[in-house]
This record gives structure tokens, C-alpha cells and sequence, in this order.
């Protein structure tokens, strides 16, 4: 295993998952200031939100229709202060929500697991810490 899956593990996801979700990392992603639907459009498995310059800037999944890689994406807060809004790609939703009101928040320096449950919809949940 690599470290990236042992850490990957070390929040609460499975190791078959971890070891899959291990291939694309994007780091250094800064949160579209002002939030909204048109968030920093995020394009790894594992996605490292490293700037959010106020409460609820936000960030965006892609659309699930072409969502090429697993069935989970991970988003990390790595900010010390501020959460970061994640909203669904146009058209889908999370956790059954709408693209404009179903946002998740993710906690300053916490995690995110984002799970594909149909060709529309994302379920979503806290990673342990």
C-alpha cells in the first residue's frame, strides 16, 4: 500500500475503495470566492481544497455522466478556519437535493466522501477524522 491509501483508511474509507481512489490527487485548489453554483470546478478522485477565503466559498463536482474515473470523488478542507461549500454539476444533485439549494458543506480541515448512486445523484457523507 502507499501512503496515500493508509491515509486514505485512516478516514474511514474501506481499502478496496482507498487503494481504487488513489489515482488522481489534485492539490492546491483555492474555493471560488462568493460561493454559488459556479464554483472551482473540481476534476480529481481526491481533491485537496487548500484556500477558502471566507465561509461558503464553494467548490463544484463534475457531472456524473462523465465522470470517467471511480465511483467516489474525496473532497479536503485543509483550510484552518473557513468551510467550503460543494455543489453538485448542473443537473445532478446531492443527497437527492436540487443544483442550486442541495450544497454540502465541508468543515474546515475535514473531508468529504462523495459516492455515485445513480446517473444524477451523489450521496455524501463526513469522512472520520
Amino acid at each position: 500500500m502507499v501512503a496515500l491509501t493508509v491515509d486514505l483508511m485512516g478516514s474511514g474509507i474501506a481499502s478496496a475503495p482507498a487503494s481504487l481512489l488513489g489515482e488522481i490527487v489534485v492539490t492546491g485548489i483555492t474555493a471560488l470566492a462568493g460561493g454559488g453554483t459556479g464554483g472551482t470546478q473540481l476534476t480529481g478522485t481526491i481533491n485537496i481544497v487548500s484556500t477558502v477565503a471566507t465561509a461558503a466559498d464553494s467548490v463544484k463536482l463534475p457531472l456524473i455522466s462523465t465522470w470517467r474515473n471511480s465511483q467516489m470523488i474525496i473532497v479536503q478542507n485543509r483550510d484552518a478556519s473557513d468551510a467550503c461549500a460543494v455543489f453538485p454539476g448542473t443537473g445532478d444533485s446531492i443527497n437527492g437535493g436540487t443544483a442550486t439549494t442541495g450544497s454540502v458543506s465541508v468543515a474546515a480541515v475535514s473531508t468529504r466522501v462523495f459516492y455515485r448512486v445513480s446517473n444524477t445523484d451523489w450521496a455524501s457523507w463526513v469522512a472520520l477524522q
